[in-house]
């Protein structure tokens, strides 16, 4: 999957196309002090399949049903941040310890990223040399995305790095363009751009011509 559906935040600003493999989704709970902030969505033209599914290549081969796509955009990944309650927090202790640096939750600045795909940080093999390849490059298709870009945005973020995470984050417009609406709309567009413009010259042509013809006309009569 190839997501490029972010959050207005500094971890995925100006970010590219993220590449994934077996993408999850993230359902989320409410914690108290826990804030939360959905860094990466799919395109909303998605299909949600129940665990397990069978994976085949095949599948991908014949035409795909776009009505199929429906189920709107799917949190991919989020960034938490507060103070995260203990796991063991409610717990009685095992007899015979009493740890005096044992804490029932985290301080309050507190951050984590969670990403439901394990191997969004997974370098992919050259099958021909069995040398690694750049992260985030597809090994078919050779092509490279951002997963590097993401994860030293993520990095600098969570370490604080103010000055880093702003200076790669300079304000850069990018609006991709959505295909399904492109390619369903592809007449309608080329229309517009190249036969509108000749029916308005020729209509301003023949309106010209017409009035040419009226004025001389009258003119001629008297």
């Amino acid at each position: 999957m190839l997501a490029n559906n972010y959050a207005s935040h500094p971890i995925t600003n100006n970010l590219d196309v993220l590449y994934h493999r077996f993408v999850s989704t993230i359902d989320t709970v409410a914690v108290e002090g826990v804030k939360k902030t959905l860094l990466i969505q799919s395109s909303p033209y998605s299909k949600v399949m129940g665990s397990p599914v069978r994976v085949n290549i095949n599948d991908m081969r014949g035409l795909l049903d776009e009505k199929s796509f429906n189920a709107g955009p799917q949190a991919v990944g989020y960034l938490l941040e507060g103070s995260f309650p203990s796991l063991y927090k409610n717990r009685l202790l095992p007899e015979g310890i009493n740890d005096p640096d044992y804490l029932s939750e985290s301080s309050g600045d507190a951050k984590l990223v969670v990403v439901a795909d394990g191997d969004i940080l997974k370098n992919d093999v050259n099958p021909r040399s069995g040398e690694p390849l750049p992260l985030g490059m597809d090994p078919f298709s050779q092509q490279q995305y951002a997963n590097s870009d993401f994860l030293l945005n993520t990095m600098a973020y969570l370490l604080e790095a103010d000055g880093i995470i702003n200076a790669r984050n300079k304000e850069i417009a990018i609006r991709p363009l959505d295909e399904v609406k492109v390619a369903n709309e592809r007449a309608n567009w080329q229309f517009i751009n190249l036969a509108l413009p000749l029916l308005v010259l020729i209509a301003f042509g023949a309106g010209k011509w017409i009035l040419r013809k009226r004025t001389f006309g009258r003119s001629r009569q008297q």
